[in-house]
């Protein structure tokens, strides 16, 4: 196995303009999405392997090592005012109640479906939820002398994003796959 640098940095003319810009080295990206990443990524909220702490207050319950909380707050410090009060007062009992029950059931994961999922994954091919290995939609050509503000740059955006979002889709099947495994 050689030592690969994982990004590098290049110059690339876009539109007239000389831009720096960092890639991900293919080989790496390449291993990325087909090795298994249970050797490279730690995700704290796997699937429990002991019964979770009951819930006790809105950050007292779940995860033995992990500090958590009964509801995400984004960006809102009102939020967690609000649920502290209410567990303070003891309106949202029957709620934590509820997240132990959950917490405690076991899960299973159908390996018949599983091994289907694989084999679509392995494919490359869309299907369902699963987004395919290769974007193969034409990429639109922006016309030498058309204007910018035109449908045509409005297209080429549009592509350049549903071709990110395909590798954002992929990586988080993958990273579903891999917890399942």
């Amino acid at each position: 196995t050689e030592s690969q640098p994982v990004f590098y940095q290049s110059y690339e003319y876009i539109r007239g303009q000389k831009l720096g810009v960092i890639k991900l080295n293919p080989l790496v990206s390449d291993r990325l999405a087909k090795d298994s990443l249970e050797r490279i990524i730690h995700p704290h909220h796997l699937p429990m392997l002991v019964k979770p702490k009951p819930w006790l207050h809105y950050n007292d319950g779940g995860y033995i090592y992990y500090k958590s909380y009964a509801m995400r707050f984004k960006d809102s410090h009102e939020q967690e005012v609000y649920l502290r009060k209410a567990t303070n007062a003891g309106n949202v009992e029957l709620v934590y109640a509820g997240f132990d029950v959950l917490g405690s059931t076991p899960w299973k994961i159908n390996k018949d479906i599983f091994d289907i999922v694989i084999t679509v994954w392995n494919s490359g091919v869309w299907m369902g939820k699963i987004p395919p290995a290769v974007y193969d939609v034409q990429e639109p050509v922006l016309l030498e002398g058309q204007d910018k503000g035109c449908g045509s740059l409005k297209r080429q955006r549009a592509w350049a994003q549903h071709k990110v979002n395909n590798h954002s889709e992929r990586c988080s099947v993958n990273y579903k796959i891999e917890i399942a495994r």
